[in-house]
């Protein structure tokens, strides 16, 4: 059972307890990400290059107390790293032993840095290493062009930034956005498996040991227009082959969060039996040598706040044949209760052996609270009540219309 608590300083609390299993996890959320570099901090505008968040995590995973507390926990036999999203930080520890100690250590890590300008250099060269090497990728560099054709903001890579975004980055500036975004009020702990009865009063008793100033922070909105930027748009030799992308930017202010959440599985049926592999287009297509590959199949619904991302992808040198197809296909979606119900019966064996892991619970019940500011997990009661009328009634209130066509042509 999922329990939630919010201290006075406003850090979130989740709890997953299980003292059944052996394993206890601790994933500590800042929620600041790719996105986060345009804001007021205590009243004053601030404008930090793209990466910047990213650039943090790193400095603090490598800098901590504990010198570069990745290779201190794995000497300990504890897993632990960081990653970066559009929107969120997150910090963990997977461990059997000595959870309360790591997640002390952990915490200290992450609230407590070390800033040297001396180590700032150290941090910067894996990371320019890993953007020349997305640079050097020529799909990335057609993906780019492809969501550039969907968005105005930029969305692809933005948690990497740029070479010169990273070279511009000074130890000022990861203090500031450390004393902006790292305030226990915008962060999450979740605490996960086999640990204390305790441990809240574990943590409470760290924060307030902290004994800091924290000042306002105010994060600034993306605006980004229901269009696409572009409706077509061809794309000449990135690579070897040629290649039919259709891109769908859905507007889903008209949904509820529920309705959000249950999109995302809706769309997997569509494209499992309007799209996928058993499916009528795609046996003709490649009957008909129109594609020797599946039709690939995008869908994200968190890019941009209020818009998901969605799309179609076919290699093919017969373009246009292809893109009449997959829009007689959309216009008439075969929707029908006997293959609904195999899908759902599909879901349901699915969601029980992801359920034996109780980090999958969790990391659900994250996902739909990042992603939908739905605060639940999607259980088995929750899959059963999927239904086809239901579908109809949220695809109807989709526009698909308001796509992206890019051809890539070799």
């Amino acid at each position: 059972m999922i329990k939630k608590i919010k201290l006075d300083n406003g850090l979130e609390l989740i709890l997953n307890q299980d003292k059944s299993i052996h394993r206890s996890y601790a994933d500590l959320y800042v929620k600041a990400g790719g996105f986060d570099t345009k804001f007021y901090y205590d009243g004053k505008y601030y404008e930090q290059p793209y990466g910047i968040a990213h650039f943090l995590e790193h400095y603090l995973l490598e800098n901590s107390m504990y010198g570069n507390i990745v290779s201190y926990f794995d000497k300990e036999y504890i897993r632990s790293d960081g990653s970066t999203g559009i929107y969120d930080t997150r910090y963990y520890i997977d461990t059997v032993h000595d959870f309360k100690d790591s997640l002390l250590k952990l915490l200290n890590t992450i609230n407590c840095p070390i800033f040297d300008s001396k180590k700032i250099q150290g941090t910067k060269q894996p990371i320019i290493a890993e953007i020349n090497k997305k640079n050097d990728s020529k799909y990335q560099k057609l993906y780019a062009k492809v969501f550039q054709s969907v968005f105005k903001n930029k969305v692809f890579n933005i948690n990497l930034g740029s070479i010169n975004d990273i070279n511009s980055i000074s130890i000022n500036d990861i203090k500031l956005f450390h004393d902006a975004f790292y305030q226990p009020s915008n962060q999450i702990l979740v605490l996960t498996g086999n640990f204390d009865d305790n441990i809240v009063d574990t943590v409470k008793e760290f924060y307030d040991d902290l004994k800091k100033e924290y000042k306002s922070l105010k994060k600034i909105d993306i605006k980004e227009p229901k269009k696409v930027v572009k409706k077509d748009l061809i794309v000449n030799s990135i690579i070897n082959s040629n290649l039919l992308i259709i891109s769908f930017k859905i507007d889903l202010t008209q949904l509820s969060p529920l309705e959000k959440n249950k999109l995302d599985y809706y769309m997997g049926y569509i494209y499992e039996f309007n799209f996928g592999v058993k499916s009528t287009l795609s046996n003709y297509l490649i009957d008909k040598g129109l594609t020797n590959f599946d039709i690939r199949f995008t869908y994200n619904p968190s890019y941009i706040k209020k818009y998901a991302f969605c799309s179609l992808e076919v290699d093919t040198d017969k373009m246009d044949e292809v893109l009449k197809l997959l829009f007689e296909t959309i216009k008439n979606l075969e929707l029908n209760e006997e293959t609904f119900n195999k899908w759902i019966n599909n879901q349901i064996i699915r969601l029980i052996n992801k359920y034996e892991n109780i980090g999958s619970i969790t990391a659900n019940y994250l996902d739909n609270m990042f992603s939908y500011d739905l605060e639940q997990y999607d259980d088995l009661s929750f899959v059963k009540s999927l239904n086809l009328d239901e579908l109809k009634k949220i695809i109807s209130k989709i526009d698909l219309t308001n796509y992206s066509i890019v051809k890539h042509i070799n």
